[in-house]
Parts: structure tokens; C-alpha cells; sequence
């Protein structure tokens, strides 16, 4: 493989760099970065991080099945450390959302709500109401 200007690369300072190129909106060279990130650092948390960072990007270059994985991973990585990461359980809701995955996207809120109790009313519940309605405008 050909050699990336990231190659080598710290790995805060690869963080740093998807940090800016995400800011930037710049989301292939942001998702480039993370994922560079991921692979060279070694902190569940830090990790997490990057994998989280990288799932965001990747959802919005429309990539939804690796953004998916990135948060999936994220959350597992997350998860090792003995931390929950209720933000990328939240992406990926988000992701199957999107997706149109309404079941998926509940079955990681209901995670997230495990950590997090408010996310209940803040997105379960919506989600619920509108998952009702497209049920009954599709005729039980």
C-alpha cells in the first residue's frame, strides 16, 4: 500500500488532525484520520474515541455500513475500559436510523438508556411515537 501522510503518526496527533479535518467538514480526510488514529492507539478510551470520530465522518460521506462498524467498535472499545460510551451509541442509532433500521436504532437507544436514563424521553420515546405512526399509516 502507498505510503499516507499519516503513516508513522502520533496518535493524539492523529486525533487532532480528523479533529480539524471534521471541523473543516473535510469527512473522507477526517474519516482517513480517525481510522489512523484507531489503528495506532493502544487506550481502550482513546480508541474509542477515534472509532467514534470515524464513524461520524463515515455516516456523513453516507457510508452507513462501515459507520456503523466504527461506532459498533467504538462502543465495544469503549466498553473494554469499563466506560460506556453513550455518544456512540447514540451515532449509531443515528446510523440505523438513517438506514432505515427503526429496530436497530432502538435496540442501541435502549442501550444507551441503560447509562444514560434521559435519553428515554429525549429519543426513545420520539422514536416510539414515530415508528406508532408509520405502523399505522402503513394499515396495522
Amino acid at each position: 500500500s502507498g505510503a499516507s501522510s499519516t503513516d508513522g503518526a502520533h496518535p493524539n496527533l492523529l486525533f487532532a488532525l480528523g479533529q480539524t479535518r471534521q471541523t473543516l467538514k473535510r469527512w473522507k480526510l477526517a474519516a482517513e484520520a480517525y481510522d489512523a488514529c484507531a489503528a495506532a492507539e493502544v487506550h481502550p478510551t482513546q480508541r474509542a474515541r477515534a472509532l467514534h470520530g470515524a464513524g461520524v465522518a463515515r455516516a456523513q460521506l453516507g457510508d452507513l455500513p462501515a459507520a456503523a462498524r466504527r461506532l459498533e467498535e467504538a462502543i465495544d472499545a469503549s466498553q473494554s475500559a469499563g466506560v460506556a460510551h453513550v455518544k456512540a451509541m447514540l451515532s449509531l442509532a443515528s446510523v440505523r436510523k438513517t438506514d432505515g433500521d427503526a429496530a436497530g436504532a432502538m435496540e442501541a437507544l435502549r442501550r444507551a438508556e441503560r447509562h444514560a436514563p434521559e435519553v428515554r424521553e429525549r429519543y426513545i420515546e420520539p422514536l416510539e411515537r414515530q415508528m406508532a405512526k408509520e405502523k399505522k399509516s402503513r394499515g396495522r
